[in-house]
């Protein structure tokens, strides 16, 4: 009798594989072409607005999915109303290979007949897309690895690509950072804009705005404070310096609690230099974007100073577009005014503010735009940026005016 049950059992296991092959060929057949993007994992995850479910790599797909699409790792599709209850539990622990290959095909078509992507192992790991469809222009960019968002002044993510968890080496996009942990030092007290602080007749105020004299990379006074606008990030690091002096706590310490805590950016974290060092990912970019838009650990008044203009008039060099004259910047963030050529779009705002970084990132804000652009890539700043990144914005903006 168990002989007879095992046979018999065996036999539906063959017919489930066979009705699963077959319905995955009817969906490989149906689908409309898609491009297939790179990623791989064995862990399913649900964020509330996709849910991706992660095959683990099969053995012997078969042509049903190689002659398709390569091997499926990853098979991401929008928007339920809710996860499948029943697939976190079952797909990782279904051994047969009928199985498999016809759950990998029907989630590729799903993944196709509703935008999503088939993700196989490449650049974009764990991409997708949500919303505007300008941000696949990152897809074209020269680099190993991408993400990006946009973000509006409510906190709506209106676009994103490439995969937002990624930690990226921000460079230079660690000054708003600083920055902004220094702000709200400043509201609680720690210190004042007028505080003395880095060489003779140089204040808070001074480094924040690159205005101290201090060289680029050297802690040595090139010129008087308030005459020039020489970029600095040696008046970075003295400035949290200054800020760990009068307020009893490191400031990789002070900026965790002050800042990446209540903005919940888990992914952040200052691993060097305040002015180069910070680590981030695109998710907490946006939490920050946000803040910067919608502001709620600092009074409107203070970001909108922080935003404008000080000490106008001072010509300087912008790091990779050359000579500006004048070369605005506020206090901790590079300010678009007219200035040309420039990392953000021809048609960015006079009073859009932000940041590049020289790892290959920037984030920029334009209020008139009412939104705010992330993006963060592996490769460092140099001509294939300037080429790609004020194309990207002006199509980022063209979409939002749309």
């Amino acid at each position: 009798m168990s002989v007879t049950r095992l046979l018999s059992a065996e036999s539906i296991r063959k017919t489930l594989d066979r009705v699963w092959q077959i319905a995955g060929a009817w969906f490989l057949r149906v689908m409309p072409d898609r491009e297939v993007c790179g990623s791989g994992g064995l862990h399913p995850v649900f964020d509330g607005h996709w849910h991706r479910v992660r095959l683990r790599r099969m053995p012997d797909p078969g042509e049903l999915i190689t002659t398709r699409c390569g091997q499926v790792d990853e098979v991401v599709y929008g928007r339920p109303s809710r996860p499948p209850p029943t697939w976190d539990s079952d797909l990782r622990t279904w051994d047969s290979p009928g199985v498999n290959v016809g759950l990998a095909a029907l989630g590729v078509g799903l993944a196709c007949m509703n935008g999503g992507h088939v993700c196989m192992g490449g650049k974009l790991a764990g991409s997708r897309v949500v919303g505007m469809e300008s941000v696949r222009a990152i897809e074209r960019w020269p680099v190993d690895n991408a993400a990006t968002a946009v973000v509006s002044a409510a906190g709506d993510v209106l676009g994103q690509y490439g995969d937002t968890r990624r930690v990226f080496g921000l460079a230079s996009v660690s000054k708003p950072l600083t920055a902004y942990a220094a702000l709200i030092a400043i509201e609680e007290g720690v210190v004042e804009l007028d505080t003395p602080a880095g060489p003779e007749g140089s204040t808070v105020r001074h480094l924040l705005a690159h205005t101290s004299g201090l060289a680029f990379d050297a802690h040595k006074a090139m010129a008087p404070p308030g005459t020039r606008r020489l970029y600095s990030n040696a008046g970075f690091e003295v400035l949290a310096d200054t800020l760990a002096e009068h307020s009893g706590i490191p400031f990789a310490e002070y900026q965790a609690e002050a800042l990446f805590g209540p903005l919940g950016m888990v992914s952040s974290k200052l691993e060097g230099s305040p002015a180069s060092g910070a680590v981030s990912s695109v998710d907490d970019l946006i939490a920050f974007a946000t803040e910067l838009q919608e502001p709620k650990l600092l009074d409107p008044q203070t970001l909108h100073e922080a935003t404008s203009v000080v000490f106008p008039g001072l010509s300087g060099v912008l790091p990779g577009f050359g000579h500006q004259k004048p070369n605005d910047w506020g206090l901790g963030f590079e300010l678009r005014d007219h200035k040309s050529p420039h990392w953000t779009g021809a048609h960015s705002s006079p009073s859009t503010f932000g940041h590049f970084g020289q790892s290959g990132t920037f984030l920029w804000v334009d209020p008139v735009a009412k939104a705010a652009c992330i993006a963060l890539t592996d490769r460092a700043f140099g001509p294939w940026a300037a080429e790609n990144w004020p194309p990207y914005t002006d199509a980022v903006l063209a979409e939002l005016s749309a």
